[in-house]
Order: structure tokens, then C-alpha cells, then sequence
């Protein structure tokens, strides 16, 4: 179930840009 993990990561991900204003690239 190693997807599951991904796919954890990628909405923990988008929740942060979500949280970050527009343009805002922090994660680079």
C-alpha cells in the first residue's frame, strides 16, 4: 500500500501551496 503514502504526500503538498500566496514559490 505504498501508494497510499504518496499519495499522502501529494495532498499534504498541495495543501501547503494552497496555504501560500499566489506566486509564492517557497518549496523551491
Amino acid at each position: 500500500m505504498e501508494y497510499r503514502i504518496g499519495l499522502l504526500c501529494l495532498i499534504a503538498v498541495a495543501q501547503h501551496t494552497l496555504s501560500l500566496p499566489q506566486g509564492s514559490t517557497d518549496y523551491e
